[in-house]
């Protein structure tokens, strides 16, 4: 279901619940008074009924969800007697009773009498609150799991594209025929990353240590491509087996600079890579050259879009991504909580 129409869903089943609330009430009140008086009565009840929905909706239920249960009960009671006492102010102030007798019980007894409906309907709204929240959960989870496959697919044909695999195969096949030392570890590499990619990434989450490795195995791919130079370096810490992380993100990102980073060809030229694990937040800082006169993409390439529908579906906003463009200089950091096992 589409995130407009699945919004579009729950402000109708607002709307059509308070309908049947205000038909409700003005069905109870119409065998007492006229047509007008209970519709007037049913209109101003429901009018606080709203605000009392909403107020403990977005300011109370939070302090439940926190685990603070007495304090919101204290709050939800005091605010519940707050609303039913302004409602029947409100009655006494704007509806021209036609009966003397309408509305002149005890301001305390009419309080308690609307107590159960007004708790019914406060219970009710944390009903819908839950639903609504399962039905995000349930649609963020398979999003989640279609972004992940559609995430290992695109790093098998967009990532690791063919230019990049032919490339690799293409010097692999060169240092053979020569002879070269580096024909034997560039096949071992390669095959590392199709292996993580293949199996290891099947799962929702994975050992940092194998996304690490799989970073590793990249660079020194990108290294061997010439000869191995000092200006393409991986820095780690806090990298144990105890973490979890979504498999590819971290690669996407990196591949991405390798993709665009002129340090391969340009004696100059750079590619740094630094990666920590502190109270339980995983940091990912990269910077490279590149050449101004090609031309970089302006998302970051199809691995940059993954990266951000992914994070964005696993965190729900609860990460830090930032990029800059200086000169020749491209800077990314990246920055979101990490789970251990």
């Amino acid at each position: 279901m589409e995130d407009s129409k699945f919004r579009r869903y729950l402000i109708i089943g607002q709307i059509g619940g308070w309908f049947l609330l205000g038909f409700i009430i003005f069905t109870a009140e119409i065998p007492w008074t006229n047509t007008a008086t209970a519709l007037l009565y049913s209109l101003n009840f429901l009018f606080f009924m709203m605000g009392l929905v909403y107020l403990q909706y977005h300011l109370l239920l939070p302090l439940y969800l926190k685990g603070n249960w007495l304090l919101y009960g204290i709050l939800v009671l005091i605010l519940i007697f707050t609303f039913n006492f302004l409602s029947l102010l409100s009655d006494q102030l704007l509806i021209p009773y036609s009966d003397p007798e309408y509305g002149s019980d005890d301001s305390i007894e009419s309080i308690i009498y609307m107590l159960p409906l007004s708790m019914l309907v406060v219970l009710g709204s944390n009903i819908y609150y839950f639903v609504e929240q399962w039905f995000v959960k349930t649609k963020q989870s398979a999003m989640l799991q279609s972004e992940k496959l559609q995430a290992e697919l695109n790093f098998l044909k967009s990532q690791i594209n063919p230019h990049f695999l032919f490339n690799t195969l293409n010097n692999i096949y060169s240092f053979v025929q020569t002879g070269h030392e580096n024909a034997s570890p560039m096949l071992e590499r390669l095959s590392g990353i199709l292996r993580y990619v293949v199996y290891d990434c099947q799962e929702k989450t994975v050992n940092v240590t194998k996304e690490v490795q799989a970073i590793e195995d990249l660079l020194e791919i990108y290294k061997m491509k010439n000869s191995r130079q000092e200006n393409i370096t991986l820095g780690t810490s806090g990298i144990t087996g105890h973490f979890k992380i979504a498999p590819l993100v971290l690669v996407n990102l990196v591949e991405n600079a390798c993709k665009h980073s002129d340090a391969a060809s340009n004696p100059s030229g750079f590619l740094k890579v630094d990666l920590s694990i502190a109270d339980n937040n995983c940091t990912l800082y990269i910077s490279n050259s590149f050449n101004n006169s090609r031309k970089l993409d302006e998302d970051g390439g199809v691995g940059m879009g993954n990266v951000i529908k992914r994070l964005d579906l696993q965190f729900e906003k609860k990460y830090l991504l930032e990029e800059e463009k200086s000169g020749n200089t491209y800077q990314l950091q990246l920055k979101f909580p990490i789970d251990k096992e």
